[in-house]
């Protein structure tokens, strides 16, 4: 029975049509193969096969992504308040009209700063 290997995002291969390729690194090379292919969550055959297929590995920082989020999202928290209150109230007065305003600077710059 023939084994098949499936490779993440492209096809599946028999392990007839597969070939092992073995090459000699020095400590150094070795090290950096596998602090990249660790900082791409990766093995390393797979890092290695997805550098010969596109030559780049783009790893995206979700952790400022993060962080705007949760700080956009407590402003939010804020101004849902506020509007709580206008709708009981039927109307806005000038100090939640003002932080309503200084919420929306606020997300601004932030939006600014991080993005």
């Amino acid at each position: 029975m023939n084994r098949v290997y499936y490779d993440k995002k492209y096809e599946l291969k028999r392990k007839s049509e597969l070939k092992r390729y073995e090459f000699w690194m020095t400590p150094e090379e070795r090290e950096m193969l596998n602090n990249k292919a660790e900082l791409c969550n990766m093995s390393k055959p797979e890092y290695l096969r997805k550098m010969i297929r596109e030559g780049v590995i783009v790893i995206e920082d979700n952790q400022g992504r993060r962080e705007v989020e949760h700080e956009i999202n407590k402003i939010g928290i804020n101004v849902n308040q506020i509007a709580r209150i206008v709708n009981e109230n039927g109307n806005i007065d000038d100090d939640n009209m003002q932080l309503v305003l200084a919420y929306m600077k606020e997300i601004k710059n932030i939006i600014l700063e991080k993005l």
